[in-house]
């Protein structure tokens, strides 16, 4: 039987797609919260909580950038209009893909918040399965996902000679 448990879901997803630089997240199995040990030292309080009740929190595993980047390229494909699936196709290439695509998707507010909405279904997936796994049956309130305004006019991505070399 699965317990169930008031989460802060959109802190797992946070903190799921967190650089690791950030530390290790953990989900607080009492409170629903998500804690964050620090690498910089051992003596955190999440440190001696841990110790002290090593089965109140739980490692939040971490969406790998390879999983992102599939659903980046599978975002891209399905764009109808054939303009804009080609500067997603051109940003998609080589070293600086995130930002190339997340700059490109600045340019077209509806299209972002439609990528936005996708990564994020695609990552509440993860982190459900993630959490039955764990015995967990959540409940929880999403945060709402706001259409964001063009920054500028959407234009072709920068590839410099650093991107043709490694793109061959």
């Amino acid at each position: 039987n699965a317990r169930k448990l008031r989460i802060d879901v959109d802190g797992i997803i946070d903190a799921a797609t967190a650089a690791p630089e950030f530390g290790e997240p953990y989900l607080d199995l009492t409170s629903g919260e998500v804690a964050w040990q620090s690498d910089l030292t051992d003596e955190d309080d999440l440190t001696r909580a841990i110790e002290e009740d090593p089965d109140r929190f739980a490692p939040i595993p971490r969406y790998e950038g390879r999983g992102e980047f599939g659903l980046m390229r599978r975002f891209a494909d399905a764009v109808d209009e054939a303009d804009v699936r080609h500067l997603l196709d051109v940003a998609l290439g080589g070293k600086g893909s995130f930002s190339r695509f997340r700059d490109v998707l600045r340019g077209y507010p509806d299209l972002e918040t439609r990528w936005r909405e996708a990564r994020d279904a695609t990552l509440l997936e993860h982190v459900k399965a993630w959490l039955a796994g764990i015995g967990i049956e959540p409940s929880f309130e999403r945060r709402k996902i706001e259409t964001p305004r063009a920054v500028r006019p959407p234009q072709e991505p920068r590839i410099g000679l650093f991107d043709l070399l490694l793109l061959g």
